[in-house]
């Protein structure tokens, strides 16, 4: 349906007179910038009123002179006005307001709950404001918001508002996710499946660290502070494989050596909990992926961190096939830290030997590196370092059956966790690791999975179901 084009040109009349704005043949791209900054401020204003208007139809909530619900007995004793902070600005709407009988205790008001707005906002409102300090720092996405839905400079949004909007969100979708694992564990629910994925299910897994606040230093009572404690928020990534040039009618299609591989549709999954806590949370994204996990390829790639591979059986269905491959590039790291070692960060022997190494790890030559080192271990020409050889033919020895990159490329397979790397940075430490930062642990593990729903991209989903999760009480009338 075309927008009135009466409406259109009240709403340009409004703008003129108003902020003092008109375009002509000569207009540059000043007054074209000045136009449609004036426009925003003119539908703010008109979103404001409209909203205001609405709100004055939803009737007065009344339930008549008495009222019971969850077996307490309330008496109406009046309208009352409330004020809360919609999208665009404050909202005003009056209300009949109930009275407990007997004992006392609380009121009630039956519009705000229908409308879950006793918190005094409107779910528009907290939408935003959650997204856009789910993206940046609380001050800056505060300002964000103002900038956008508060562009007449009124009725702005105090912090205090702000972040109790922002927490109320974080603590409703952690909430979410521990209902899903529940659900999950107990009674073997699965949850809806989003961004599908039909061929193969790649899950890689890491660690980061992120600063919260531990005990608090109070020798000096005119100078509180907390003690940083730099927790691991654990992370895991489940993507879909995309192959340069393969039929996606023919996903078990080999793809040479050379092919593109991809890993698309990624989504995150974070927590600071134990291991054995946050597999779960990787089980129930696994099933949000897909409705036949049994029926998928599963990859599973990490570095060589014992919590990850002691767990990663759990991960997989009956009979499904399983790869599990260290991240090429952490093996990599590995003999670049031993090569420095012993050669020099930078020297000609040490580039030459690690270039060589690596091209043997890439050729599934594992077995050849270790000999290799075992010997540079027991030549005797690196005494001082060799426990750090040791340690690097240990951690070769317990993951060789997870490096064999010839065969995964030949098969079309990642070798690469990079997905989980960008996920530590993107998703965490670029929202969570500020210059200053610190955390109250619940919190962090709230923000946490703002960003998951966030980075995501499931965020208007995730909050639509917040709202629907606390629907309103049977209300029973009763005679006067």
């Amino acid at each position: 349906m075309m927008m009135s084009q009466d409406l259109v040109s009240e709403v340009l009349r409004y703008c003129k007179s108003t902020f003092g704005i008109d375009l002509s043949p000569s207009s540059g791209p000043r007054d074209l910038l000045a136009a449609e900054l004036g426009l925003l401020k003119s539908l703010v204003r008109l979103g404001r009123a409209a909203m205001q208007s609405w709100c004055q139809q939803l009737g007065d909530g009344d339930r008549g002179a008495r009222a019971s619900k969850d077996g307490v007995s309330y008496r109406r004793v009046g309208k009352r006005a409330k004020t809360i902070h919609g999208l665009f600005g404050w909202v005003t709407y009056v209300r009949v307001y109930y009275a407990r009988l007997g004992a006392g205790g609380a009121g009630w008001a039956p519009l705000d709950e229908q409308f879950g707005v006793q918190r005094g906002y409107l779910p528009g409102c907290q939408y935003f404001m959650a997204y856009f300090c789910g993206r940046q720092a609380y001050q800056e996405g505060l300002d964000h918001f103002h900038e956008v839905f508060r562009a007449d400079g009124k009725e702005r949004v105090s912090m205090n508002k702000a972040y109790e909007m922002v927490c109320a969100v974080n603590e409703g979708l952690e909430q979410q996710r521990q209902q899903e694992i529940k659900e999950y564990l107990e009674d073997d629910k699965r949850v809806a499946v989003q961004q599908q994925i039909t061929a193969t299910m790649v899950v890689c897994v890491d660690a980061t660290k992120v600063p919260t606040r531990a005990s608090r230093n109070v020798a000096d009572e005119d100078n509180k502070s907390y003690e940083c404690q730099y927790r691991d928020s654990k992370v895991a990534t489940v993507s879909a494989v995309e192959r340069k040039g393969a039929d996606e009618h023919a996903p078990e299609q080999k793809a040479e050596d050379d092919a593109e591989v991809r890993l698309t549709k990624t989504t995150c999954v974070t927590g600071i909990e134990h291991a054995d806590e946050f597999f779960p949370r990787i089980e129930v994204e696994m099933q949000r992926r897909s409705a036949h996990l049994a029926t998928l390829i599963l990859v599973v790639i990490a570095d060589g961190a014992a919590w990850i591979w002691d767990r990663v059986a759990d991960l997989a269905g009956n009979g499904q096939e399983v790869w599990h491959i260290l991240d090429f590039w952490h093996a990599c790291d590995h003999l670049a830290t031993i090569g420095r070692l012993m050669y020099g960060d930078g020297t000609d022997r040490f580039k030459e030997c690690f270039k060589r190494w690596r091209g043997m790890l890439s050729e599934s030559r594992s077995a050849e590196v270790i000999e290799e080192l075992t010997k540079l271990r027991d030549g005797g020409e690196y005494p001082t370092v060799r426990a750090d050889i040791q340690g690097q033919i240990d951690y070769f020895t317990a993951n060789q059956k997870r490096m064999d990159y010839r065969r995964y490329r030949e098969l079309g397979l990642p070798i690469g966790s990079g997905t989980v790397e960008s996920a530590c940075k993107n998703v965490v430490a670029a929202r969570m690791k500020h210059s200053g930062m610190m955390w109250g642990l619940p919190g962090a593990t709230g923000m946490l999975q703002l960003r998951a729903s966030i980075k995501s991209r499931r965020f208007n989903s995730d909050h639509e179901r917040l709202l629907h999760e606390s629907p309103p009480q049977e209300i029973e009338r009763m005679a006067a």
